[in-house]
């Protein structure tokens, strides 16, 4: 069976630890091929320790794997995405008790403008030509991201600024943030 039919088989969420780099490696690896033919790049800096979330390996696959493709519709005749990743604490997520960790996509293509930026999540929403797009792509990901205890998030800076994508996801490894040291 390819990989992508297995990709595509209905089966029940399996929520255990994952490694989200090797998530992010498979999704680039079964995109990689389409972003060659295009003279795209797609560049993957080290996760850092720390990135196990608790989730569906292949939920959270379809979630990287519809992030990659509109980048690299995005960056139509050449370009590159970047996957960065970073661990958060609570300082810099104030809102959450809990450790997370922020995978960014970013990529140097089209962009979005502010008035469609608004509805990037709306499902069946697409800026994309008739036939190159369902408008489900991001209204599925957030869908998956937020049964994770998650968030996403689309920032562009207009057209022709690129768009960088940042999901964030509680971390496996720890759990609650530790508690703040009271004074005696």
């Amino acid at each position: 069976m390819s990989g992508l039919q297995h990709f595509a088989r209905q089966r029940e969420p399996a929520f255990g630890v994952v490694d989200l780099q090797r998530v992010v490696e498979e999704a680039v690896s079964l995109v990689q091929r389409q972003a060659s033919l295009a003279n795209q790049q797609i560049a993957v800096a080290p996760f850092p320790d720390g990135g196990m979330v608790k989730g569906d390996f292949q939920m959270l696959l379809q979630v990287f794997i519809n992030l990659l493709t509109n980048g690299l519709d995005a960056i139509e005749g050449g370009g590159e995405i970047r996957v960065v990743a970073r661990l958060l604490d609570r300082t810099e997520d104030p809102a959450s008790d809990r450790r997370r960790v922020a995978v960014v996509v970013s990529d140097d293509g089209i962009g979005i403008s502010p008035e469609d930026l608004a509805k990037v999540f709306d499902p069946f929403f697409t800026t994309k030509e008739v036939g190159k797009g369902t408008g489900l792509g991001l209204a599925i990901s957030q869908s998956i991201v937020e049964q994770h205890g998650g968030t996403i998030e689309v920032r562009s800076a207009g057209l022709g600024r690129g768009t960088v994508v940042t999901v964030v996801l509680p971390r496996a490894d720890g759990g609650q943030a530790a508690a703040e040291p009271r004074p005696r």
